[in-house]
């Protein structure tokens, strides 16, 4: 039966080429930014999407927010069971952030 083990040195120049290109995927794919990220993904076809499209979706989202959490600390609260008053200032910073902010853009490098 023949020998199926990797020489350690056959072994060591693989490796040495398989980190020299992963450093490459790297340096080129860095990753998820830090900066801010969309929050969802709408999915659908091309003849969905109109131009308004954002806007349409976030009164959506802002209605939900106003209806189900007017006081989003309090809820966060009442959920958690936190009494925390770090959760006080969320709310309000959240709904005007939401509404004045546009969508971010995610470009791709390429």
């Amino acid at each position: 039966m023949n020998d199926t083990t990797i020489p350690d040195n056959a072994m060591h120049a693989l490796l040495l080429t398989l980190d020299k290109a992963n450093a490459r995927v790297a340096d080129r794919f860095p990753g998820d930014s830090p900066h801010r990220q969309p929050v969802h993904v709408v999915y659908g076809g091309a003849h969905l999407f109109k131009a308004d499209a954002a806007q349409k979706l976030g009164a959506v989202a802002l209605k939900a927010l106003h209806e189900h959490a007017p006081d989003a600390a309090s809820s966060r609260s009442r959920i958690s069971g936190s009494t925390s008053k770090t959760a006080s200032g969320t709310g309000p910073i959240s709904k005007r952030t939401a509404s004045r902010c546009p969508p971010p853009t995610r470009s791709r490098a390429g």
